[in-house]
Parts: structure tokens; sequence; C-alpha cells
């Protein structure tokens, strides 16, 4: 085995320096582009580069990558976004615009390919309403699921108002006349000659005279699991919220409650008006009480209460 001479040392030693500084700098555009890691092919490609010095190239390939990945997290974000149903050739096709960097054209290819509509059918699995009966002023919760929908749309029956909505959640309206609500579903987003469509009905009724109502806001822990006995099963609690005539320790009524997530509403309806009530939850909260004053014929804004506690068990 022959020796290095001391200019072929040099000449290794700066080449193993060199080749260090190129996978750094590749390294540090891979962060810039939000390149995780590299095919194997491509590390390759890069590894060639650096080993012959050529630091310009590994960086720009690096860089088209980063292009690349790009244009396919953005045309598949326009695909979800838009509910289209692009079939395997032609999502190719839109994937070979984007190894060229050309988002337009990528997101071009999968606008003009004919929707596909899958076998199954789009089916409302529920709609539903909180309650079928309110006072005037007061709001109704309209919740729904779906199946196989990529299209679903709510709206008031024979009004032009009907809109996108998510394929499961719920919504919240403030009713001042009996309101007929429909909710339709489909496949395409051809237009509802493709769809299917359920109504539910909401009475307004007008309160009794001589009384007013309460609605107000809960947030935080209104709804939490509690195990009643060590080593049981839990189950799924709702705050109480009392309403009391001022200066008196003990509730006349219990508000009824509902909502989902972090944020509930209570209600207290039908109350003697003129008189002004103390609402107070039974579970700590922040502030924990609120006064109201009820004037007849009118729905009054509670106060609203963040939930910060857990209900006592004996």
């Amino acid at each position: 085995m022959l020796a290095l001479t001391t200019i072929e040392n040099a000449i290794a030693e700066q080449s193993d320096v060199t080749t260090r500084k190129c996978h750094l700098e590749v390294r540090e555009t891979m962060v810039r582009a939000g390149i995780k890691q590299l095919y194997a092919a491509d590390q390759k490609r890069v590894n060639k580069s650096c080993q012959q010095g050529d630091v310009s190239s590994a960086i720009k390939y690096i860089e088209r990558i980063g292009v690349y990945k790009r244009c396919v997290r953005d045309l598949d974000a326009h695909i979800k976004d838009t509910l289209l149903h692009v079939n395997k050739d032609v999502h190719n096709r839109a994937i070979s615009q984007c190894r060229q960097g050309d988002l337009k054209k990528a997101i071009a290819e999968v606008s003009v390919a004919p929707t596909e509509i899958p076998d199954t059918p789009a089916e409302i699995i529920s709609f539903a309403a909180n309650t079928g009966k309110v006072n005037k002023g007061s709001s109704v919760t309209l919740s729904w699921r779906t199946a196989n929908a990529n299209t679903v749309m709510l709206g008031r029956y024979g009004k032009n108002d009907l809109q996108k909505v998510p394929t499961s959640g719920s919504r919240s309206y403030s009713l001042d006349q009996t309101t007929t609500y429909i909710l339709m579903v489909g496949q395409s987003t051809s237009g509802p000659t493709t769809m299917k469509s359920k109504t539910l009905q909401v009475v307004v009724s007008a309160p009794p005279k001589g009384t007013c109502s309460i609605e107000g806001e809960l947030e935080g822990k209104w709804r939490q699991p509690i195990q009643e006995r060590p080593q049981g099963p839990s189950s799924i609690w709702t705050v109480d919220v009392g309403i009391y005539n001022v200066g008196s320790d003990r509730p006349f009524e219990g508000a009824s409650v509902s909502g989902h997530g972090n944020h509930g509403i209570y209600r207290f309806k039908d109350l003697s008006a003129g008189k002004e009530y103390t609402v107070k939850p039974v579970w700590a909260s922040s502030p924990p009480e609120g006064n109201v004053s009820c004037t007849p014929g009118k729905i009054h804004k509670g106060p609203k209460f963040k939930i910060t506690g857990r209900p006592l068990i004996d």
C-alpha cells in the first residue's frame, strides 16, 4: 500500500471539509423547505454532488424537491377543499405537473376531470333539533350526522339561503317565527339534482302574558365525565344552573342546558315578569352568580359563566 504524500493528504482533507460543508448546507436547505428526509435515490444524487464539491447543484436539487412537495401538498388541499373526487390517472397527471413545479397546471388537471361518484349512496343518519318548540327570540340548535356524503347543505326550506356545512355537526339559530329547515346531502358537487334531503320544523310560540325568559352561555367544564364510585364506570354529568328569588338560598327552578364542546346554553322560560332573579350554577364558576331583571314579554341575556369546578359526590 502506497503512503499518501503531504500534498495528497492536504487535498483529501480539503475534500472532506468541502463534503461536510456541502452536507451541512443541504441539511439547512431541507429545514427551510420543510423536508424531513430524502428517498434513497435522492440522497444518493445529493451525496454524489457533495463528493464532487458541487454544492450549488446539491442545493438546487433540494430546492426543486421542496417546490415539488409544496405543490403536492397544495394540490391535495385544493382537492379536499373543493370536494373533488379524482381518479388515480388524473391525479398522476397532476402530480407530473408538480414535478415541473407548476401548481396552476396541476390544479387545472384535476379541475377539468369529471367527478367520480362512489357506488355507496349518501345518507342522512340523523337530523334533529334540541327542541321542537321555542318562544319567539329563543335559540334552537340543529345537529346532524351523515354518511358517504361529499356535499352537505343546510338552510331554511323554500328560502335561497342553503350553505355548505360539515358532514356532521351542529348550528344554533335565533328564531322569530316558525321555521322549517332542510338538510341536503350528496356525493357530487354538481348540484342538488344528485342529492337527498330531509326537513324538520321548529315551532315558535308566543310566551304567556306576564312572563319573561332568561338565556345565558356556559363555558369550560359544564359537561364532564364523573366517576361516582371508586373503580366504577364514569358517566357524563351536566352542570345544574338554578334560579333564585333575590336573597333566597334555595332555587325554585333548574335551567334546561344544551350545547356541544366547551360551549353550552342555559335557559329559563315562562318566569314571572317584573322581578329580579339570581342565577347561579351549582358547580364552582366565574362569576359565581349574577342578577337579572325580568321584563314582561322579553328574553333577557343572563350572565356568562365559566365552569371551573366539579360536583360534590356523597
